[in-house]
C-alpha cells in the first residue's frame, strides 16, 4: 500500500518519502541513545532541508527504537520544523520503554498543544492509518490526545 523510498540517513535517524500519500517517514535509531539536544536539532534541520522540495503533508516518526529523551523546548521546536514544510498531521509511534519513562517522569511528554493535530501510537500500521484517515473501528484507537 504504501511506497517508502530512503530520502535520508545518518547514525541516529533514516528518512523515507511516500510520494503517493504525502508522508515523511523518520525512524530513530538505537543510536540515538548517544544524542545531544544540539544534534538531536542539526540532524533533524538536514531531515527538513532533504525533504522541503518534496512537500509533504504527513510526519510520521517511528521513535520505537528512539533512547534520546528531547527537551520540551527541542520538542516545540520541531513541530514548528515541521509545520513550516507543510506538515498538516502528525503521528508518533512510541515504544514501551518510552511508555515506562513517561510514567516517570512528568515532562516527558509536551502537554502544551503541539503546532499540529499529533497523535501518538504504539505501532506504526495505526499511525499510517489515523494520518491518512482510514481509521474506521473503534479497535484501532489512539493512546494518547
Amino acid at each position: 500500500m504504501y511506497n517508502f523510498r530512503k530520502i535520508f540517513s545518518s547514525k541516529f535517524n533514516k528518512a523515507y518519502f511516500d510520494a503517493h500519500y504525502a508522508i515523511l517517514k523518520v525512524v530513530a535509531q538505537p543510536e540515538t541513545a548517544t544524542l545531544d539536544d544540539c544534534t538531536y536539532r542539526e540532524d533533524h534541520i538536514n531531515i527538513v532541508k532533504t525533504v522541503e522540495k518534496l512537500t509533504p503533508a504527513f510526519f510520521l516518526l517511528n521513535n520505537a527504537q528512539n533512547k534520546f529523551q528531547a527537551s520540551l523546548d527541542s520538542q516545540k521546536w520541531l513541530q514548528q520544523q515541521i509545520k513550516t514544510i507543510g506538515i498538516s498531521k502528525n503521528a508518533i509511534v512510541i515504544g514501551a520503554d518510552f511508555i515506562l519513562q513517561s510514567m516517570q517522569s512528568p515532562h516527558t511528554v509536551n502537554n502544551h498543544s503541539p503546532a499540529i493535530p499529533s497523535q501518538y501510537f504504539t505501532n506504526e500500521e495505526d499511525a499510517l492509518l489515523w494520518l491518512v484517515g482510514s481509521i474506521k473501528t473503534p479497535s484501532r484507537q489512539k493512546i494518547v490526545t
